[in-house]
């Protein structure tokens, strides 16, 4: 692992409320992490494809393990849309390690968008 990432020292790493969308509802955005790298850490933009994606995998974990311990019931994770691989690892962290009951996955490939919502 790159070792660039700490979850229990780094505070911007807590779920955030922020979120591009709100549903038709007007509730509160779900919470959610974007996993880009140019987002996340713009400094790796230029390292090698498994050191950002461990990055990648270190930041979604961080987040899902923050998200519920904190009792957040439901939350996005911004993945984008490539090979697949980390939309992948993504929903099985949250099925295998958090228990998640419910993982869907939205694509719009028009936009280059990929998100999982993830139900605790």
């Amino acid at each position: 692992m790159m070792g660039d990432f700490d979850p229990n020292t780094n505070e911007d790493w807590s779920p955030s409320k922020k979120s591009s969308r709100t549903n038709s509802r007007n509730k509160a955005p779900l919470p959610s992490i974007d996993l880009h790298i140019q987002v996340l850490n713009p400094n790796l933009k230029a390292a090698s494809a498994v050191d950002i994606f461990d990055y990648q995998m270190e930041a979604c974990w961080g987040f899902l393990r923050d998200s519920k311990a904190q009792g957040i019931k439901k939350v996005k994770v911004i993945h984008g849309v490539g090979s697949g691989k980390l939309a992948g690892a993504v929903s099985r962290i949250a099925k295998e390690e958090f228990g998640a009951s419910m993982v869907s996955r939205h694509t719009k490939k028009k936009l280059r968008s990929g998100e999982t919502v993830i139900v605790f």
